[in-house]
């Protein structure tokens, strides 16, 4: 609690003091129909660093890969299915674990704890625009437009990963049940870019969204928001104002080859596999 309050009031001042600080915005001059000079005012924007991390429950992470895409396409294009589905065996099972994750392009070299895997950066956006509904009243739709997550991904650091099992209940017939096998991050932390507009939303609203966020909706599966459950909930531990130049943003590794040699080597390392 003092560290969400230290995040909130550390927000606040450094929306006072870039008031009091920034001069005037600057306009752009252009050409009207007849030929005279109009001034065109520019919006300011400013980014903010928020640092995250796991409020006690583990991060459950299901990436929609390739193998996946294609088992839809060849639905649609009502290809023949195979007659029965095959058996899921160690192996089988180890690889569909392997491609949830999201590797960072870029970011080969680091382990783990370091940040060699992410997150989407689209799904803790929704979460906060959730969020400024339920806590602040915003408009969904103004909450879109007033701040941006940089990047495809955010790096996630954390202590261990494990593979978990979960059921879904599929559609068809008697609504059969399936199981899900799926890696979950614990005692998870993240750094992340935000990029927001202080004339549609302030620096200590912000903060106070993505918080909000982190308690009641969080990301990634079986969250709050989707079965009620407690996964993927987080809190801010600290907010940081920067320049739009300093947000870190990072893209996403998409080919299911490379995202299962580099979860491979990492699983190796654990001893998970041989």
């Amino acid at each position: 609690m003092a560290a969400v309050t230290k995040a909130r009031t550390k927000a606040k001042s450094e929306d006072e003091r870039s008031a009091q600080a920034a001069p005037e915005a600057e306009g752009s001059e252009g050409t009207g129909p007849q030929g005279e000079v109009l001034s065109m005012p520019v919006r300011e924007v400013r980014g903010v660093i928020l640092s995250l991390e796991a409020a006690g429950t583990p991060l459950v992470v299901h990436r929609f890969g390739e193998k996946a895409q294609n088992q839809i396409r060849e639905s649609q294009a009502k290809k023949a299915k195979a007659a029965a589905k095959p058996m899921r065996g160690p192996a089988e099972i180890a690889e569909e674990v392997m491609l949830c994750h999201h590797p960072v392009a870029g970011n080969e070299k680091l382990s783990l704890a370091e940040g060699r895997f992410g997150f989407p950066c689209m799904a803790l956006k929704q979460a906060a625009v959730r969020a400024a509904k339920e806590g602040l009243t915003i408009a969904m739709i103004d909450a879109r437009t007033a701040f941006f997550v940089a990047g495809e991904l955010f790096p996630v650091r954390c202590a261990r990963v494990e593979p978990h099992s979960d059921w879904v209940r599929l559609k068809g017939m008697g609504s059969p049940v399936d199981l899900r096998y799926r890696p979950y991050y614990y005692d998870w932390q993240a750094t992340v870019g935000v990029e927001y507009w202080p004339d549609k939303i302030s620096l200590e609203q912000l903060v106070n969204i993505f918080e909000i966020a982190g308690a009641t909706i969080g990301i990634g599966e079986n969250r709050g928001e989707k079965t009620g459950n407690t996964y993927g909930r987080f809190r801010v531990v600290s907010a940081e104002a920067c320049s739009i130049a300093d947000l870190p943003a990072f893209r996403a590794v998409r080919e299911d080859n490379k995202i299962l040699a580099k979860a491979r080597e990492i699983a190796r390392r654990m001893g998970a596999v041989t």
